[in-house]
């Protein structure tokens, strides 16, 4: 079991987990970490983007890191090993599907004096509310769930305690909480685990050997007021956010004085609030973009599992520079020695040569072609003769593209998106490597036929990279990559090239 568990409560939290799995692709996370989500809204769209990532992420890594077979070796990238949660990688309070909070307190049949506390406790739309799609910024309603559905008797609950456990057999776990101030689920979760989780560590006597962390969301988008007419009774309304982070942060203020909850805390959040241009109530048409908190939520994740921040530094602060540009200075130094940038540069870089170069060279017969070239003698032919023609050959060939367009899906998103008023991103050439977008529906972007030479240079400003063309000699002249076999080979030897030399302003 993974001795580093991350845990995403809400969409908020699912959408930073989505996140930290980019960077785990890129190869700056730790060796391996559990990953959850919590989530009472099953169906809620950024909940099931994380899902889709995390399990196509494992199974990625499945198929690099055979040892012997198709192997990536000592590089960097997908080196995380994410461990599923033993009831799978959501998981709700209530799991029964359409049922309300009336029904999941089982009010009909309350003795009198209780539900008459229910009644002063939740309206009758909250009592009627369905909890399928959340808890619609209702932290007293999540709360009153959590407490019921994180039982000793719960899947999620044996696998954090199978983390006390192996603590006490003496190895350091770190465990960390992410969600929103600002909602329903997360607001309601992300306090409510957190205590009982420190409950189960003081009464192990583990204090010193599991640290808890968590990273808190304060309110960083704004979207549209919901439409007129017919709608569910409670919705969510983001010109709300400011007033419920204000009450959630008191009620922090006065929790912290009587107990110490965290170990490490991050608040993370975004002034001006960064405005989404769609409205939805909840379930699958939640689905928004990417956002640069999220990514700086992931660099806390970073700071916590990877780095393994110290409890006692006391209190950071950052903040981005006062200019109309935020690019990668701007980010945090989350103890990764510089290598965030320089990692995800190379990501992009080899996904970008892999899907414009070598997939069609490899993909079907089309090998027979080029298997007389120097680097496919050099990187394919010693290892593995023909064998980039059989099935599992070519199924990780098709993994590894489809993984690779999501991925600089993803980072175009982002980079589009607003860094506040007046401010504009440049973490990546994003107009070099896709099309003009208008959907909040990242899947539905088309990337870049082709980048060309110039272009490749400066896909991840400031710092200039190796162009194709010294990328292509790379492979042609420099030796394989010891200890990587398979089509992944080649994998490794692309990205070492990508990760060349890189010089400011070239």
């Amino acid at each position: 079991m993974s001795a580093n568990f991350l845990l995403g409560i809400g969409g908020t939290g699912a959408k930073c987990v989505e996140a930290f799995v980019r960077l785990a692709f890129c190869g700056l996370g730790p060796d391996s970490t559990w990953i959850g989500l919590l989530d009472q809204d099953r169906s809620n769209g950024n909940a099931a983007r994380a899902i889709r990532v995390l399990a196509e992420a494992s199974n990625l890594r499945t198929a690099f890191r055979a040892a012997g077979a198709n192997d990536l070796g000592p590089c960097p990238l997908l080196r995380t090993a994410i461990e599923r949660p033993k009831a799978g990688w959501a998981w709700a309070p209530d799991e029964r599907s359409s049922v309300s909070l009336a029904t999941s307190i089982g009010f009909g049949g309350l003795p009198a004096s209780e539900a008459a506390l229910a009644e002063i406790l939740f309206s009758s739309d909250e009592r009627r509310l369905q909890l399928d799609e959340g808890f619609r910024q209702r932290p007293a309603l999540g709360a009153a769930l959590t407490l019921q559905g994180v039982t000793p008797s719960s899947d999620v609950w044996h696998d954090l305690l199978g983390a006390l456990q192996a603590a006490g057999q003496g190895e350091e776990v770190r465990i960390l909480l992410v969600a929103s101030v600002f909602g329903g689920t997360g607001a309601a979760g992300f306090p409510t685990v957190a205590r009982l989780l420190r409950k189960a560590i003081e009464e192990r006597g583990l204090g010193e050997r599991v640290k808890l962390g968590g990273v808190l969301m304060l309110p960083y988008f704004a979207f549209p007021a919901p439409p007129p007419g017919s709608g569910p009774a409670i919705r969510p309304d983001s010109s709300a956010f400011l007033m419920q982070a204000r009450g959630a942060l008191e009620h922090y203020a006065g929790l912290f004085r009587e107990e110490t909850v965290f170990d490490n805390l991050y608040l993370l959040g975004s002034d001006p609030l960064v405005p989404l241009g769609t409205y939805s109530d909840g379930g699958s048409l939640q689905a928004n973009p990417p956002l640069l908190p999220e990514l700086v939520a992931a660099l806390a994740a970073l700071d916590f599992l990877a780095a393994r921040s110290d409890p006692a530094r006391g209190v950071l602060a950052t903040r981005t520079g006062g200019g109309d540009v935020v690019g990668w200075d701007d980010l945090p130094d989350v103890g990764t020695r510089g290598k965030v940038r320089e990692y995800v540069a190379a990501a992009v870089r080899t996904a970008v040569a892999w899907r414009e170069q070598y997939v069609p060279a490899l993909t079907g017969d089309a090998w027979r072609r080029h298997d007389r070239e120097a680097w496919f003698q050099a990187h394919l032919a010693p290892a593995v003769g023909n064998s980039v023609a059989a099935e599992a050959s070519q199924r990780a060939i098709s993994k590894l593209t489809e993984a690779s367009d999501d991925f600089l899906r993803w980072f175009v998103a982002l980079n589009r998106g607003s860094a506040g008023a007046g401010q504009r991103l440049a973490l990546v050439a994003d107009d070099l490597l896709a099309r003009a977008w208008d959907s909040a529906d990242v899947a539905r972007m088309q990337l870049s036929a082709a980048v060309g030479e110039a272009g490749f240079r400066h896909l991840v400003p400031p710092v200039a990279g190796p162009g194709l063309s010294d990328v292509f000699s790379a492979l042609t002249y420099d030796a394989p990559i010891a200890g990587a076999a398979g089509p992944a080979r080649l994998v490794a030897a692309l990205h070492a090239a990508c990760l060349g030399h890189q010089r400011e302003g070239a």
